[in-house]
């Protein structure tokens, strides 16, 4: 498939338009996003998870929440009872058929090209759900799709979208405040960390290590695709037109971490775009900032658990636009620390 770089260049400019509030913190966002990249050197995913019953998935995520705070355990039993709001699909046995058709479902929906009582019932219809990749998802409309694997993931997955759910609140996608691009992770990836630690000690161990290596794999994909569209709007800034020649100019001149991968996969992510109607400049930078915000909640809960007060404090700043703010009130220092990725591996989780 060629390349649409006039749908590109709309694209960029529309970004440059939408996300100025966004963009006024590209340089952090680089520095993050490099360092992650220049530290972690985690070339595949792990995949050799244990079977697991999601019962007993869902028992370890409930003594985990109980084992931090009664409050986080008894919002997610609310919630979990709320069977209009809560769906639980299992991917055993899906086909590539199927799993394409349900993502297309999916995104009419969330474009509003399709009603939710039919997409509720196509749902059902399809049956069971996704195979690969992190497809449970809250949607704008507050509904939450919880897909099941029957391994340690599920716990995970519980853990992660319930955060979500316990604070989420109904907001239009485009009237989100700043914060929720930079912080709606925060909570989710930081008790992902909790629940690591937490199984340490246990049979799941090896798993548990495993999905905290995935979360640092996936976001390190992330920090690519962000580096590569802030490329983007550097080259429309100065040039106000995208273009093949342009970006391979540009790309010649990226440090050669960015160099080798920008020369494979600049396609990849240019489809990505026009598939996307847009940049995905948002979804990448919430899971870039929270690997890094996270950690540091993480490491202050596990010496002072009462610190366990700053997920709620967090949850109710997502839908707020001060993002200084919110920091400060929380003690997490995003925009002077110098970051080291490498303390993740050697000072808290011992493999």
């Amino acid at each position: 498939m060629d390349i649409d770089y006039e749908a590109i260049t709309y694209y960029t400019l529309e970004a440059l338009i939408n996300d100025k509030a966004v963009l006024k913190y590209s340089k952090v966002l680089k520095k993050l996003s490099c360092r992650l990249i220049e530290q972690v050197d985690i070339e595949s995913e792990y995949k050799s998870f244990s079977r697991v019953s999601y019962e007993e998935s869902e028992e370890i995520a409930k003594k985990f929440l109980a084992f931090y705070s009664k409050d986080l355990l008894d919002s997610y039993l609310n919630i979990r009872a709320r069977a209009d709001k809560v769906y639980f699909f299992s991917v055993e046995g899906e086909n590539e058929k199927i799993r394409r058709a349900i993502k297309d479902l999916s995104r009419q929906y969330v474009k509003g090209e399709i009603k939710k009582d039919l997409y509720k019932q196509m749902l059902k219809y399809y049956n069971y759900s996704f195979i690969d990749g992190d497809d449970s998802a809250i949607l704008a409309s507050g509904d939450a799709y919880i897909f099941l694997r029957e391994t340690l993931q599920d716990s995970y997955v519980l853990v992660h979208e319930f955060m979500h759910l316990i604070f989420w609140q109904d907001y239009k996608v485009e009237d989100r405040p700043l914060n929720h691009d930079f912080l709606t992770e925060v909570n989710a990836i930081a008790m992902e960390y909790l629940l690591t630690d937490f199984l340490l000690e246990s049979e799941y161990r090896k798993d548990a290590y495993g999905y905290f290596l995935n979360r640092i794999f996936y976001t390190k994909d992330n920090a690519y695709n962000l580096l590569f569209e802030l490329m983007l709007v550097n080259i429309y800034k100065k040039h106000g037109i995208i273009s093949e020649e342009l970006i391979d100019k540009y790309i010649k001149k990226c440090n050669p971490l960015l160099k080798e991968v920008f020369r494979v996969k600049n396609k990849e992510y240019l489809r990505m775009i026009i598939n996307e109607n847009g940049l995905l400049l948002r979804a990448s930078i919430r899971y870039v900032i929270a690997l890094f915000l996270a950690w540091e909640l993480k490491k202050e809960i596990k010496s002072n658990p009462l610190a366990i007060k700053k997920i709620f404090m967090i949850g109710k700043s997502i839908y707020d636009h001060n993002l200084r703010k919110a920091l400060k009130e929380t003690n997490l220092n995003l925009f002077t620390k110098n970051w080291e990725v490498n303390e993740f591996f050697d000072q808290s989780f011992n493999r």
